[in-house]
C-alpha cells in the first residue's frame, strides 16, 4: 500500500485507457489491480495457465 506503483504495469492491457499493474502471487497465480488516487482496486485474480485473451475480455 505504501509503494502501490512498484510492480510493473500488465503488459496483456497496456492497451487500455486506466493502467493495470500486476504482482505474481505464485507460479500460476497473479493479482492485477489499478489505482484510483489513494484507492487500489483488485481487478483479478488471474491463473496464469489460462489463456491470455480471456483476461483482455473479463476486465
Amino acid at each position: 500500500m505504501k509503494y502501490p506503483k512498484a510492480y510493473h504495469q500488465e503488459p496483456l492491457l497496456t492497451n487500455r485507457k486506466i493502467e493495470y499493474r500486476s504482482v505474481i502471487i505464485n507460479q500460476y497465480y497473479k493479482m492485477i489491480y489499478r489505482i484510483d488516487g489513494d484507492v487500489i482496486t483488485i481487478s483479478a485474480f488471474w491463473d496464469m495457465r489460462m489463456n491470455p485473451i480471456k483476461l483482455n475480455r473479463m476486465i
